[in-house]
């Protein structure tokens, strides 16, 4: 999942597996893309069990994110710009 900012900076969100779900990943890893030279830097990293799949709301500041330890759990973060996804529900 990708957002321009004003700056034409691109805040990144990827996920990943967990210790729990059989991975090594820390959950959510919020990144910023700097189009004019190609860098890539680690905003921020959020726990999130099993993060694999990430679904942003197509009108709010908020992305869900799927559980691959707990079957059918999922998790809402919300978006602010530069920094890391902030919990706003629990499974």
């Amino acid at each position: 999942m990708a957002r321009t900012d004003i700056a034409g900076h691109v805040d990144v969100l990827t996920g990943s597996y967990t210790p729990d779900a059989g991975g090594e990943g820390v959950g959510l890893t919020a990144l910023r893309l700097t189009p004019e030279d190609g860098g890539l830097s680690v905003v921020d990293t959020v726990a999130a069990s099993g993060a694999s799949f990430l679904a942003a709301h197509p009108t709010l500041p908020v992305v869900h994110t799927t559980h691959e330890s707990t079957p059918g759990a999922v998790s809402a973060f919300a978006l602010r710009e530069g920094a890391a996804p902030t919990p706003s529900g629990r499974p």
